[in-house]
């Protein structure tokens, strides 16, 4: 994790070049379809530094990257272009 980046994030700072260029190849987006009105169950899973991530049974995409197993990782953000309900939602660590 790049301290440099989480506080100029947080002071809503301009990243430098160098700074975009170490984002690079960390982030995805995945396309989906959903039926709207209708309740999905969605799995993500994080091992060592993969993230897998499976919508009803099928498997949406993997990301590999070592910041995502960093042991401080406090947050997983689901991003919707419009609405989202989220219920019965279970953390849990594998020991």
């Amino acid at each position: 994790m790049r301290l440099d980046i989480q506080t100029a994030r947080q002071a809503k700072q301009k990243l430098t070049a160098d700074q975009q260029q170490a984002l690079v190849g960390k982030d995805k987006k995945i396309p989906a379809t959903l039926t709207v009105g209708e309740w999905h169950d969605l799995l993500v899973k994080i091992s060592g530094d993969e993230l897998t991530v499976t919508v009803d049974g099928q498997l949406m995409g993997t990301l590999k990257s070592p910041g995502i197993a960093h042991p401080t990782k406090k947050m997983l953000r689901l991003a919707v272009p419009r609405n989202a309900v989220v219920d019965d939602v279970k953390i849990w660590r594998k020991s």
